[in-house]
């Protein structure tokens, strides 16, 4: 810190009192900027694998019921892994997380449970969305967990390896694998049991239902989302019982019909989130 000492009975010239009030802002925006440069990050190893492994016994005990084993969510309580995460927590801090669960969770009770096992149940989330671990444990002080941010990718000049898609600056899109292959091949059953007999088994139409791979999906879907897709979908499929599937069972048929469009498959499950599947963007080129 500069300290600016003007001595008792010195008058300063409007010109020197610009001039120093130009310095102090200066200042002010520097230590603003080397606070954030500074602020602490998830892939900093900000939790210990024991302490990961002791939430997931809490978030067993006390999230899975709606969030389900997987994290993926039931369609109405949300993913809390993968593209969901990001979408609803990158740039955010550890401290909103924690509070936000604190606030709401359990369903029922919230703030039922102690400080170290709600930081127990993030550290747990951390390590299931690949965040690495470290040698101290997730601390419960708030003032600690909101200096740590939450990034979807690596800074740059962290030492981790850096990612694709949004870690270049684009959108997400479905070349990013925003499904699994498992997500895929329950997808070609749903599709075979409602849709195969209009839009037929090889997805060319049969003159009447449209086709739903190659040239055609390309003019109807790219440079929309999937979210747009998954609304259309629900609206107007199956025929004559539009909206009757559950929402994961649209969004199987959709990693079907990426899979199809030779999209590449990921290590995480397309959500039933309108939320994240809007925020994924269908181009028919890779980026």
């Amino acid at each position: 810190m500069i300290n600016v000492i003007v001595k008792p009975g010195v008058s300063m010239t409007k010109p020197q009192s610009w001039t120093i009030a130009i310095l102090l802002a200066i200042l002010t925006m520097s230590a603003s900027i080397n606070a954030q440069d500074g602020a602490g990050s998830v892939w900093d190893g900000v939790f210990t694998d024991e302490q990961a492994t002791r939430g997931e016994i809490t978030y067993e005990q006390e999230c899975a019921t709606c969030h389900l084993a997987d994290l993926l969510g039931d369609g109405i309580a949300p993913a809390l892994t993968g593209a969901a995460f990001d979408f609803r927590w990158s740039d955010l801090s550890v401290g909103d997380m924690f509070v936000a669960i604190r606030a709401t969770m359990p369903q029922g009770a919230p703030a039922s449970l102690s400080p170290q096992g709600y930081a127990d149940i993030v550290s747990y989330l951390l390590k299931r969305n690949d965040l690495p671990a470290g040698n101290s444990e997730l601390p419960t002080d708030e003032d600690t967990l909101s200096a740590i941010i939450i990034h979807g990718d690596p800074p740059a000049g962290s030492g981790q390896a850096e990612g694709t898609g949004t870690a270049q600056g684009g959108e997400p899109s479905v070349w990013d694998g925003v499904f699994t292959d498992e997500q895929a091949t329950r997808g070609e059953i749903a599709y075979e049991q409602e849709c195969a007999t209009c839009h037929l088994a090889d997805l060319l139409g049969d003159g009447i239902a449209p086709a739903l791979t190659g040239a055609a999906f390309d003019f109807r879907w790219s440079d929309l989302s999937i979210g747009d897709l998954f609304a259309s979908l629900r609206a107007t499929m199956p025929q004559g019982a539009p909206a009757s599937l559950s929402p994961q069972g649209y969004v199987d048929i959709i990693s079907y019909l990426l899979t199809k469009n030779d999209f590449p498959a990921g290590d995480m499950e397309l959500p039933p989130s309108d939320e994240v599947l809007n925020s994924i963007m269908i181009k028919s080129e890779q980026p």
